[in-house]
């Protein structure tokens, strides 16, 4: 399972990080993390709400004390896994959530945006899961 503090992104474009410049200092972000006006408990059950509707998806690891979590998700056709970590940072109040990502395809050099799509999805389906 990767660590966002020492995470070092490939040089490929086959991956997509969502994470502020503190929370990943060797790794350059594609979008900032998103900060949830909840507490982490609750964004943690909501997000596995969202991934229980992903298809080909299978928890493969985790560590409840910093709130990470992996996962692997096959393409529909090949069967390529991609790795997505999450964490689930507490804001200084408590009452709030930093949610990091990372999605990485594991096979090839380019992944036409799927990494991107996913994440942004998956980020979508949490704010919508929250929200209800």
């Amino acid at each position: 399972m990767i660590d966002f503090q020492t995470l070092k992104r490939s040089h490929k474009p086959n991956n997509y990080l969502v994470a502020n410049k503190a929370d990943c200092p060797k790794a350059r972000p594609d979008r900032d993390a998103p900060v949830l006006p909840h507490k982490p408990e609750a964004v943690l059950a909501a997000w596995q709400a969202v991934i229980a509707r992903q298809p080909r998806t299978t928890q493969t690891d985790s560590d409840s004390k910093t709130m990470t979590f992996e996962y692997v998700q096959r393409s529909a056709l090949l069967r390529f896994p991609d790795t997505i970590t999450v964490q689930f940072l507490p804001e200084t109040n408590g009452k709030a959530t930093r949610v990091l990502v990372y999605s990485a395809s594991k096979i090839g050099y380019s992944d036409m945006g799927v990494n991107r799509r996913r994440v942004t999805d998956w980020l979508s389906a949490l704010e919508q899961e929250l929200a209800v």
